[in-house]
């Protein structure tokens, strides 16, 4: 806890959120649940799978790959392949009882309670929705039925800096604990 310490020194300048989904919550896992889902990943791995030269990338060398223009035929095929699933993947979520049935990651309240520990104050829930009429809803009864007492504020907005920015201005820092790279 020493070194918890000496990182927050002025413990109450901190003000911690959480994503909810990838971290908090199983997403894929709930996602990996849907048949469509499941088919436009096989789809993918199979094109994948016949182009050796595509060996041993990460998926986020593999998204660099495929985000732009394709004049290869095949390059062009994976990356229609990696669009359904992403079309699949926001069709499941979009599903009534989606977010309500995902599980809990191992370990998730103990980093809500660590959170507090260190700061001194209790986190808050910042979660970006999906496009469905049940996402904040849902997001928000399970963050009560899983977590209650663990969070100060749930906010479910798309634009994550915006919360980070407002607080900066209000003289504190701001910390995101989220799966994506490109929100923190």
């Amino acid at each position: 806890m020493k070194l918890y310490s000496l990182l927050f020194e002025s413990e109450s300048n901190y003000i911690v959120y959480f994503d909810m989904d990838g971290v908090l919550a199983d997403f894929e896992g709930g996602t990996q649940k849907d048949p469509s889902f499941v088919s436009a990943t096989d789809e993918f791995n199979k094109l994948l799978d016949a182009m050796p030269e595509l060996k041993g990338k990460s998926e986020a060398e593999l998204k660099e790959l495929i985000k732009v223009k394709q004049s290869n035929p095949a390059m062009a095929k994976l990356k229609k392949a990696y669009g359904e699933i992403d079309r699949a993947l926001y069709k499941s979520a979009g599903k009534e009882g989606f977010f309500r049935n995902l599980e809990v990651y191992p370990g998730a309240k103990e980093m809500l309670q660590a959170a507090k520990d260190i700061t001194g104050n209790v986190p808050n829930i910042l979660t970006a929705p999906v496009k469905s009429q049940f996402c904040a809803k849902e997001k928000e009864e399970w963050m009560q039925e899983h977590f209650a007492g663990l969070y100060d504020t749930f906010i479910c907005k798309p634009e994550k800096y915006e919360e980070a920015t407002r607080e900066v201005q209000n003289n504190r820092i701001p910390i995101l604990v989220d799966d994506r790279q490109k929100n923190i």
